[in-house]
């Protein structure tokens, strides 16, 4: 058996060379583990979250600051830097 299949896939390179595969969700990793389950010694996939939602980790008392823009100034700050 070749590392990547035949012909060579890189996704199947690399989740044979790996020790454990990542999703960006839950729902991605339930999906990816559907299309990938043909694959042999095929490392496992995991369904991990690296986004950030504002809500559910931002103190209240930054929220109550207002809306911001990207560079963390108030929104219609007419600086060339946001």
């Amino acid at each position: 058996m070749r590392i990547g299949g035949e012909p060579f896939n890189m996704t199947v390179a690399g989740l044979r060379l790996a020790r454990s595969a990542n999703a960006v969700s839950s729902l991605h990793a339930e999906t990816a583990r559907r299309m990938w389950q043909k694959v042999e010694d095929a490392a496992p996939i995991i369904g991990i979250t690296n986004g950030v939602h504002a809500e559910t980790w931002r103190d209240p008392s930054i929220a109550r600051l207002g809306p911001r823009t990207r560079c963390g100034r108030p929104t219609g700050c007419s600086s060339a830097a946001c």
